[in-house]
């Protein structure tokens, strides 16, 4: 069977009619033209061109071949330049597997952030809890995981790249919005919408009450941040939910206040440990950075006036994953 390039060489030859032209164009010599040109045939076994007046002339077989020719040279073409563009990041694709608030509060404007500078890669987000998150990095059905972690979970390769908090989401003329923050004895008799105990943060936010001596009155449990606030914004009660993604401005009626004792919610990026993190990633963990640095949902949320509040959400120089995301290292 022919190869590529003796596919280019029949494709140019059909296009231009010339063997002179040809060699001109493929820069190589007449003869080796004329002697390609054999081969093909024979390796075929169909007669491509007839000879009229010293003059080569494709046959109606040769002709029909021409459609395919080309588009088996655009195929080929639009393969190496896909390499090429994925080589130097400026294509391809990422997957991200992520905490469902996480992907919807902000991922969003990470991700237009960085398909501005990348319009040519195409993004997954992989909504799971935990222990999908961490499995799907494992396996490589992901490029990078961003989550909460267990106490005692094991992953090699992880870091702290952000600090949210458990709120208190309540309707705008709720009797508790003038506090600067509710504490467990301020909702004992309250209606909860909040997360599953068997969640994370669930068990954090049941261990306070616990803690407080005060029961907590789940009245609705789920596992969406938006489903809860959903049922705040209908009269459901209110909510206990993590601060990634706060109610404005979905949710205009509703006004949050942190809740006490704080429950601090770390996140980390999470890295395969079998492969290194691609070009592409890297620079998406970048963006994210940024993103993270002027995002008030991971300092807790709004601070009440006259409430003290502290921003983090930037890899230490200390930590492994430092160099991870780093502007110098982006390839744009």
């Amino acid at each position: 069977m022919i190869n590529f390039r003796e596919v280019q060489l029949l494709r140019t030859m059909l296009q231009l009619g010339s063997v002179s032209e040809t060699a001109r164009t493929l820069n190589i010599s007449q003869p080796a033209v004329s002697q390609a040109l054999t081969a093909i045939q024979l390796e075929l076994g169909i007669a491509l061109f007839d000879r009229v007046r010293g003059r080569l002339r494709p046959t109606s077989h040769a002709l029909r071949l021409l459609p395919d020719l080309e588009r088996l040279v655009g195929n080929i073409s639009g393969f190496h330049d896909l390499v090429l563009t994925m080589r130097e990041g400026r294509a391809g694709y990422l997957s991200v597997a992520t905490a469902p608030t996480i992907a919807s509060g902000l991922l969003p404007a990470a991700v237009t952030r960085f398909r501005q500078q990348h319009p040519n890669v195409h993004i997954s987000i992989l909504s799971a809890d935990i222990r999908e998150t961490i499995d799907r990095v494992a396996r490589g059905q992901a490029d990078l995981g961003i989550t909460q972690l267990m106490e005692g979970e094991v992953v090699v390769h992880s870091a702290s790249i952000a600090e949210g908090a458990v709120i208190c989401v309540m309707p705008s003329g709720h009797r508790l919005r003038a506090r600067t923050s509710v504490t467990p004895t301020d909702l004992a008799q309250e209606d909860i919408v909040s997360f599953r105990p068997s969640s994370l943060t669930g068990m954090r936010i049941l261990e306070a009450f616990r803690l407080a001596g005060v029961r907590l009155k789940l009245a609705v449990e789920t596992n969406q941040a938006m489903t809860a606030m959903a049922m705040v914004a209908s009269g459901g009660g209110v909510a206990l939910i993590d601060s990634f993604f706060p109610p404005p401005p979905f949710f205009p009626g509703l006004v949050q206040r942190p809740f006490e004792p704080r429950i601090r919610l770390p996140v980390q990026v999470i890295l395969p440990e079998s492969r290194p993190l691609s070009k592409l990633a890297d620079s998406f963990l970048a963006d994210l950075k940024d993103t993270i640095g002027g995002n008030e949902a991971f300092s807790g949320g709004p601070t009440p006036t006259g409430v003290p509040g502290k921003k983090i959400g930037r890899l230490s120089s200390s930590d492994p994953l430092h160099a991870v995301g780093d502007p110098r290292n982006r390839q744009r």
